[in-house]
């Protein structure tokens, strides 16, 4: 059997229904041969063991301990679910007093104990707040830790296939951001349906605006739901959503959803909140660029500024990209820098520190407005074309491959 990395990979809480979920979901994915569980609770432990012992995985080597130095030792990488349970009636908040004191004591112990530990995904309630404080005591550095902040954008893309009767593949790009609670905000403009956008669904009699309300409600409460029907909270989805996580962070598959990131700028001041991010060996980092399928997905034949040439639609389709694509295989298309911008400087050349032309500036965002009376830093952002993207439509989409040939390409 083939497997992502050889590297160990310590699951926290090991024993409870999430925790055993999470090693059965990441040996059947094939992350990794070296798995340890952990879980004070001994017994317990041990059962869960045996039982993934008796399914008779080859090539793997498991372990299990409730020592946490033991545990900790030598991993690379850390799912941790080891705090207390939500129950019915209870929110996410309710169980910020003791979780917050679990999370405090295992950053202490992955500071001690696995210092060098390339990532860290922690999911037990609050995940905002015991991954922040896991981050804060640990040592780590903020692209080291995620958390677990993809189960409303899942629970959002399962709400809008029942309502409209149709596969929840034909829904696409659904997406919650902010903290993960019953505040999560909800969006549509992201999403599609069959094709379509959602905005221009909301408030036709296919779905009204009242029903779109009360899907987002849904959302918010999904988990309050789980727990009314089973009795219990969810163990499934966030065991196989955050192995995922961690499976993008070994350099697997790339990770689909928006997750649990450290913010600090953009208004936001030292929080863990979702976020569109990207999961790689090198870390967790919230996107600074867009792509060709942004540009897909805000399609829009009725408005001239959204109209997509179809020979472009045929070489997205095919993922013709030449040699302008990015490492994953993706079209970029814009990009943030924290540069200033003012009237007529569109077109104005963007230069990296080497000297070379890497994009051309265009706009800003809203809050660059005031820039030219009190620039700030934290939230003022200059956009700009990537050279890549402009060299892709002028090659590919315009055929004009004479002048790329009189061009000095730097790859």
């Amino acid at each position: 059997m083939e497997f992502v990395t050889n590297e160990k990979l310590t699951i926290v809480g090991a024993a409870g229904m999430i925790g055993s979920n999470m090693a059965q979901t990441a040996i059947m994915m094939g992350l990794t041969p070296n798995i340890c569980l952990y879980d004070p609770y001994a017994p317990g432990l041990e059962g869960v063991a045996e039982e993934l012992y008796h399914c008779g995985f080859e090539g793997m080597n498991i372990t299990f301990t409730s020592d946490i130095k033991e545990a900790l030792t030598d991993a690379k990488y850390i799912v941790n679910s080891g705090g207390a349970a939500r129950k019915a009636g209870m929110t996410r908040e309710d169980l910020l007093k003791g979780n917050a004191a679990i999370a405090e004591e295992f950053g202490k112990n992955v500071k001690a104990y696995c210092p060098d530990v390339k990532h860290v995904v922690v999911i037990f309630n609050p995940a905002d707040i015991t991954g922040l404080i896991t981050l804060l005591y640990s040592g780590l550095k903020p692209s080291q830790v995620t958390t677990l902040a993809a189960l409303d954008s899942t629970r959002l893309r399962s709400e809008l296939s029942k309502h409209f009767g149709i596969a929840p593949d034909k829904i696409e790009n659904c997406r919650t951001y902010g903290g993960h609670g019953e505040q999560m905000a909800v969006y549509a403009s992201t999403a599609k349906v069959d094709g379509k956008p959602l905005l221009d669904i909301i408030g036709t009699p296919a779905l009204t605006k009242e029903q779109w309300v009360e899907i987002q409600t849904k959302v918010t409460k999904g988990g309050a739901n789980i727990i009314a029907l089973r009795g219990r909270s969810s163990f499934q989805s966030p065991a196989y959503v955050s192995i995922e996580m961690i499976a993008a962070a070994m350099g697997g598959k790339p990770f689909r959803w928006p997750a649990g990131t450290y913010v600090h700028n953009h208004g936001f001041d030292h929080i863990m909140m979702a976020m569109e991010t990207e999961i790689t060996k090198d870390g967790v980092h919230y996107k600074y660029y867009t792509t060709l399928k942004g540009v897909m997905e805000k399609e829009d034949p009725t408005n001239p500024e959204f109209v997509v040439p179809a020979k472009l639609k045929e070489l997205y389709e095919a993922k013709d990209f030449g040699r302008y694509a990015l490492p994953n295989g993706d079209m970029p298309a814009c990009f943030l820098t924290t540069n200033d911008i003012t009237g007529g400087n569109s077109g104005s050349p963007v230069i990296n520190g080497n000297g070379e032309l890497i994009g051309a500036a265009f706009d800003g965002n809203w809050e660059s407005l005031s820039g030219d009376i009190n620039f700030d830093n934290n939230l003022q952002r200059c956009i700009a074309v990537d050279i890549r993207y402009v060299l892709f439509i002028i090659d590919k989409l315009g055929g004009c491959k004479h002048l790329i040939d009189e061009m000095t390409i730097v790859e």
